[in-house]
């Protein structure tokens, strides 16, 4: 990754108590403390945290388009719709009765994700954690990587605008498959704090780290990749 880090972290809790998610907040907090304490010997990390109602799509449209991010970590609900897309709900005020059925206005496509990421098409970076259900897919990318393989996908869905792009490259981490559901506890998404755990004692990350130390609280995540890459690449640094 670049030396100059952008990194945006969207965190949903939702007011509905039938789906709120106390262990998101727990997530915001971690990883803001983490990078507060990061920053202070990383002044060219740029960090902005987007907390329930400061969420809406118009507003994530706007900070992809002008701040261009290629750090993004989102935490919340994730749902695969009627037409079997990855979605990300974004916070709102309704009850979530028929969420699969929700408006466009709080929800964010896989292929939407992919539009905002690609805003920035000079990144030769871009890492992504979707630390919630049904994100195993949400970008699309190529390649999943597990077990020190990397295997091809192969689906009928359009093809990804990064396949096998040389001067690019892409990571996702997702919580689960696209038919799976994460999980949490009071002390955050597994996923996040798995991550959290690894930046806290290597300061930086790789493919083959990731994949390795997976304990089973997170072995149903699913790593993608736009390309073949060296698995001991280190593509996040923060020390």
């Amino acid at each position: 990754m670049s030396n100059n880090i952008i990194f945006l972290g969207v965190f949903s809790t939702y007011e509905d108590s039938n789906f709120c998610l106390p262990g998101v907040e727990s997530d915001y907090l971690n990883l803001l403390i983490f990078i507060q304490q990061v920053l202070k010997s990383r002044p060219d990390i740029y960090v902005d945290f987007f907390y329930d109602k400061e969420i809406n799509k118009p507003r994530l449209i706007s900070y992809f388009q002008t701040k261009k991010p290629n750090l993004v970590w989102f935490c919340g609900h994730g749902i695969l719709n009627k037409h079997k897309r990855n979605v990300y709900l974004l916070p709102n005020q309704q009850k979530f009765l028929n969420p699969s059925a929700l408006s466009e206005k709080y929800t964010l496509t896989d292929s939407e994700m992919l539009k905002l990421v690609e805003v920035n098409t000079s990144a030769p970076i871009i890492f992504c954690v979707f630390d919630f259900c049904h994100s195993g897919t949400m970008l699309n990318l190529r390649y999943y990587y597990d077990g020190g393989e990397f295997l091809r996908k192969e689906n009928d869905r359009e093809k990804s605008l990064l396949d096998d792009d040389p001067s690019r490259l892409r990571i996702t981490i997702s919580g689960a498959s696209d038919f799976e559901p994460t999980f949490e506890s009071k002390n955050g998404g597994y996923l996040t704090q798995y991550l959290l755990y690894l930046l806290k004692k290597y300061k930086f990350l790789t493919l083959k780290m990731i994949d390795e130390n997976r304990t089973p609280a997170v072995r149903r995540s699913v790593i993608s990749v736009n390309r073949l890459v060296d698995i001991d690449y280190i593509f996040l640094r923060l020390d």
